[in-house]
């Protein structure tokens, strides 16, 4: 329960977007002060959630809030985009061994 309730806590604080942006504000070793702040947040808050008795419940008890066919035709459309996504990546990589880029 603490741990999924520190992670759901501090996670969206950092990524790789705003890291760089505090590294490019206060340098490397600020933003790496910060994203070690950021975990050492979640490692006491998990913790103390233990402690506190906290837990994370599940809203809506796993059912999904979209309709059935859109779910199972996002699914579809998803993999379609990765498909073309991995051909396109293969031909442009052909394109630069083959012809010089």
């Amino acid at each position: 329960g603490g741990l999924a309730f520190a992670v759901l806590m501090t996670m969206p604080a950092m990524n790789a977007g705003s890291f760089g942006v505090v590294a490019g504000l206060a340098g490397m070793g600020g933003a790496v002060r910060v994203a070690g702040a950021l975990w050492l947040a979640g490692f006491v808050g998990s913790f103390a959630a233990d402690w506190a008795g906290l837990e994370v419940v599940q809203v809506g008890h796993g059912q999904g809030f979209l309709p059935d066919w859109y779910e199972r035709s996002s699914r579809w459309v998803l993999g379609m985009i990765t498909v073309g996504s991995v051909l396109r990546l293969i031909r442009h990589r052909v394109q630069d061994t083959c012809c010089g880029g």
